[in-house]
């Protein structure tokens, strides 16, 4: 039986099966990293702020992508 947790994203609570964040947090994590991983690569020197800025998605959450990805 999976245990239940709160998202560490947004807070609602799911059935908790080896991730951190719900299914909807995920997909959207998923979406957020195509689209940066896309900027990158036409914008190789971009700095996190400049992708931040550019595809309106948080500076903390491009951060955590770029730690992970690069």
């Amino acid at each position: 039986m999976p245990s239940v947790k709160s998202c560490r994203r947004c807070g609602r609570i799911f059935n908790y099966r080896g991730s951190a964040v719900c299914d909807s947090c995920r997909k959207e994590e998923t979406r957020e990293a195509k689209r940066i991983s896309e900027y990158l690569a036409g914008n190789p020197q971009a700095t996190a702020v400049d992708i931040s800025s550019a595809l309106n998605i948080r500076l903390d959450r491009v951060q955590e992508y770029l730690k992970r990805h690069v």
